[in-house]
């Protein structure tokens, strides 16, 4: 888990980001977190103030239920702390959606 403070320099926090990213991704090719996933992720944290909750999935997109095979998909997510900071945590999740559609950015 990580901490970012809205409306701060990302440098640092984009960099560390960057490298959970690329342990979470481990070797597969498909699906995995991008840089301009993680900026998606701090882009939405800075401009909805009163945001609790953003996620920012890989932009590779989802699969449909159909899809034979199992399919992760890489993700960023930040949670608002009482304090006004974020606990962002990178992690995978199941990649199948209805019809293979869904929001690559959620905003709670």
């Amino acid at each position: 888990m990580y901490t970012y403070t809205p409306n701060t320099d990302r440098t640092a926090i984009e960099s560390t980001l960057k490298d959970a990213a690329k342990k979470t991704n481990g070797r597969r090719r498909t699906r995995i977190l991008y840089t301009g996933d993680i900026r998606d992720l701090l882009d939405a944290i800075d401009q909805n103030p009163s945001a609790n909750r953003v996620r920012s999935y890989s932009a590779d997109g989802f699969v449909p239920n159909s899809y034979d095979y199992p399919a992760e998909i890489s993700y960023c997510e930040g949670n608002r702390n009482e304090d006004g900071t974020w606990n962002i945590v990178v992690g995978t999740t199941g990649a199948k959606r209805s019809r293979g559609e869904g929001s690559l950015l959620v905003i709670q």
